[in-house]
């Protein structure tokens, strides 16, 4: 029998980042949303509805990157001081694909890398 694969999300509306539990791999992914102040500033010139259009399409390509990293695994903490969270698990659950996939959510502050690492290692030596 496989061991599960297990990862934590640090993310937040701008950006997320993978955290394996101590012990596991080193590999790392961070995944950029591509709606920057920069260019909101420049849509918000362009009216109200395309800058919201435009904010809600970038969201989705931010979740629907995440959500493909989430596929390679059977246990994830999805954790950070945004509703981002939230929003991304809407998204999963309506996909069939994450259907045996368990996912926790977890609401934060702010947190230091050491302190992310710290919570994914806590979290999952609680389940084990």
């Amino acid at each position: 029998m496989k061991t599960p694969a297990k990862i934590g999300i640090w993310m937040d509306h701008a950006s997320a980042h993978t955290i394996e539990p101590a012990g596991s791999s080193d590999k790392e992914i961070r995944i950029v949303s591509r709606f920057t102040p920069n260019e909101q500033s420049e849509t918000i010139h362009k009216g109200e509805e395309v800058l919201h259009n435009k904010e809600r399409g970038q969201q989705k390509s931010y979740y629907e990157a995440i959500a493909k990293v989430i596929l390679g695994y059977d246990h994830v903490l999805l954790f950070g001081p945004t509703n981002a969270k939230n929003e991304l698990m809407n998204l999963l659950k309506e996909d069939a694909h994450f259907a045996n996939i368990r996912i926790k959510l977890e609401t934060t502050d702010r947190m230091s890398e050491p302190e992310q690492q710290a919570m994914v290692n806590k979290y999952f030596a609680q389940q084990s």
